[in-house]
């Protein structure tokens, strides 16, 4: 990895963390708004798995895709 950035062992380099957006993909939002057994399903969630589940959600390319990734992973 070091060779596609161009640096070496040994080189000074910076690193720059940011926090992950976290935001809620609109088909995840919408499952949560019509479906309560979605719902508890969410609130039974611990916030990182929450966190990682929107951003497996959101990964995907396709609305269609997002929309069942969260119906599956919520089981509705």
């Amino acid at each position: 990895m070091y060779r596609k950035v161009g640096v070496e062992t040994g080189d000074r380099v910076r690193v720059e963390m940011r926090k992950l957006d976290d935001t809620r993909p609109q088909e995840l939002e919408e499952l949560l708004k019509s479906n309560s057994k979605a719902q508890s399903a969410w609130n039974a969630l611990s916030a990182g798995d929450r966190r990682d589940f929107v951003l497996f959600v959101a990964a995907a390319k396709k609305s269609e895709t997002r929309m069942r990734q969260a119906r599956r992973l919520l089981n509705h």
